[in-house]
């Protein structure tokens, strides 16, 4: 694909992926709110003003090794199939 093209695509791609039907926004309340989300399925950022003298941010990562037949990484070179997306 063309840079064009690609560009373009992209920009319908996170166009539609941003509609307000599909947005989600967490308020902090209180220092110890969590949030959870899988990466692989989820875009996420944090805006400006979230965190600004507010509280501490405390991000930390938990990686899940699934050793299933199915898992992502453990599929036939070049599978599009991951689990529990068609």
């Amino acid at each position: 694909m063309k840079e064009q093209e690609s560009t373009e695509l992209l920009k319908y791609l996170f166009g539609h992926a941003s509609q307000a039907q599909y947005v989600c926004t967490i308020k902090w309340e209180n220092a110890g709110d969590l949030i959870l989300w899988d990466n692989t399925c989820v875009m996420h950022r944090a805006t400006h003003g979230d965190f600004e003298g507010r509280a501490k941010r405390d991000m930390r990562r938990t990686t899940v090794h699934d050793s299933s037949s199915t898992a992502w990484g453990l599929n036939e070179v070049g599978s599009a199939y991951r689990a529990g997306f068609p």
